[in-house]
This record gives structure tokens, sequence and C-alpha cells, in this order.
């Protein structure tokens, strides 16, 4: 997709699909209606994951095509979250192209996964939210290609574990740096854009419903509100500009 990747919120669905396709459709059919400006990320975790109970939130690969083509359709761009896969050549071999690709944090940790990786032609995004400076260092960096970029993250939901001030420490690596958001607080998320996340990813769903990322999760009520929040957030920072400065406001007095 042209431009596929010049957006700054990624609504992550995750599994709070809750094993429906409609209900991603949903939300698509939501970000078109509200010209909202983002990408769309479904996860797909290992089988083993989905053992003792969770099969219902195992969708089939026609629905991964559906929702990729639909995206396409409304030119939304569509990334895959990915667990630690023994097996991705069914993306491939399925046509499904991905726009991007998000490794989650268990994910990053496995080496011989991330390697599996290279053969797919997009960018990749790592959660590095389990892992440690010395990790990232010296085991993701070297790993990571050109337009990869890092995605700092808090398995937490309170916010005083978001630890934001640790995007600066990434920037020094020589990666782009985005956020992850887990905190039950959206406002977090204003914060990293200060902090210099160029790219925020958010999870989203219907919250009648109990979801795998409940707390941590936009309701649909509030996208529209909460995507305009941070597009106010990122137009603010602005650009380094040379000349004097000229103030737009009438002051009284």
């Amino acid at each position: 997709m042209s431009g596929a990747n010049h957006w700054n919120l990624c609504f992550e669905v995750g599994l709070n699909h809750l094993g429906n396709p409609k209900n991603v459709v949903e939300i698509i059919n939501l970000i078109k209606k509200n010209n909202i400006r983002c990408a769309l990320s479904v996860q797909i975790r290992e089988n083993e994951f989905y053992l003792g109970g969770k099969e219902y939130l195992k969708l089939c690969e026609d629905d991964y095509l559906e929702i990729r083509n639909m995206c396409s359709n409304f030119e939304i761009p569509f990334g895959f979250a990915l667990g630690p896969l023994k097996d991705t050549d069914w993306i491939l071999d399925n046509d499904l192209k991905p726009d991007f690709l998000k490794i989650l944090g268990m994910a990053t940790q496995n080496t011989n996964f991330v390697d599996s990786l290279n053969r797919f032609n997009c960018d990749k995004y790592f959660s590095v939210g389990l892992s440690s400076l010395d990790f990232i260092e010296s085991e993701i960096i070297p790993r990571m290609q050109k337009d990869d970029a890092l995605i700092h993250t808090s398995i937490s939901h309170s916010f005083k574990d978001q630890n934001l001030i640790e995007i600066s420490a990434l920037e020094t690596m020589g990666k782009k740096v985005f956020f992850g958001q887990h905190s039950d607080r959206p406002e977090v998320c204003f914060t990293a854009i200060g902090m210099g996340a160029s790219k925020i990813f958010s999870y989203i769903g219907d919250k009648k419903f109990e979801l795998p990322d409940h707390e941590h999760a936009v309701s649909l009520t509030d996208a529209k509100k909460f995507y305009d929040q941070c597009m106010i957030c990122f137009t603010a920072l602005g650009s380094i500009q040379e000349g004097v400065k000229t103030s737009k406001i009438n002051f009284i007095g």
C-alpha cells in the first residue's frame, strides 16, 4: 500500500475480536466512518497459547484475508502482532501481505523467531517491554533492518510504572522508538508523544464485552476522541524553524 507507514496511531484489535471477525469489521467501519487516519493490527499467537479454553480466540486464514483486503480497500495500513510462531510460511503462502509486523515482547526475546522474519518485505516493530537495555542493544538491534523500530512498553496498568524516560535511552541506540499503551490512563500516550514516540500503539475493543485487553483498551465510543487528542499532541510538537518567532495572539494591554 502506498504510504502504508505514514501514520501515527495504530489501533490494536489484539484478541479483542473474541474469535468473531465481524467484531474486526465493526472497528474497520468505525475507522472509515470517522475518517480516523490510523493503522490497524490483529494478533496471532503461537498454537500453545490457544490451548486450555482459549481456542475461541483464534481466527482462520480466510478471516485474516478478509480483514486484510477490507483494510486495503479502505486504505487503512494493516499489520499482524505476532507471538513466537513456529511457522510463518502460511502468512506468506496465503498472500496476506501485512504492511507491518509488530513483534510481541515474549517473541522479541526469541532470537530464532526474530531471524525468521527477515523473509517479510515490510517494516517490523519490536516490543521490548520484557527486555533489558543490554539485551536490546546486544541481541535485538543487530537483527533489525533499516526501517525497523522499537516499541517501548510497560506491562502494567499503572501510570506510575510506564517509565517513559526510557524512550530517550532507547533512542540513543539509533532506532526510532514508538510507544505501546498498557496503562489504564490514556493520557500516558500524550506524554509518550512529548517524549519522542513517533507512533502510538493502543488496543481497541467493544467494552460491553469482557475483553482479553480490557482495562487498557480504548472503547469504540471513545476512539475518535482519543485519535483527535493524539493528533493534537503530534501537531503541537511542530518542527525546528529558523528565524524570528512572532506572536499570533492579540494581547490586551
